[in-house]
């Protein structure tokens, strides 16, 4: 039997990885626990370097899979395009 959540990450790593990965969390549903890595959660949060936090999100999301926290069964390639020079 395989759950899936699509629920979606959004531009805030922090919630979702202690929404879905936080010990005692209600929508862990896994019950995964790790202490260091709710450290980590915290700590790319609160990173002012961009290229630091993103190397964080990285690792934890590494962590994770390997963890088999969150085990990847398909992968949807979908195209998304950002311009710098467009804002607002």
């Amino acid at each position: 039997m395989v759950g899936a959540n699509l629920s979606g990450r959004g531009r805030r790593p922090r919630r979702y990885f202690y929404e879905h990965y936080a010990c005692g969390s209600e929508r862990n549903y896994t019950n995964y626990c790790n202490s260091e890595l709710e450290k980590m959660y915290e700590q790319q949060s609160i990173e002012p370097d961009q290229a630091k936090r993103k190397k964080l999100v990285w690792e934890i999301d590494r962590r994770l899979t390997e963890d088999g926290a969150r085990p990847i069964i398909f992968n949807y390639r979908l195209g998304t395009c950002h311009y710098p020079q467009c804002t607002g």
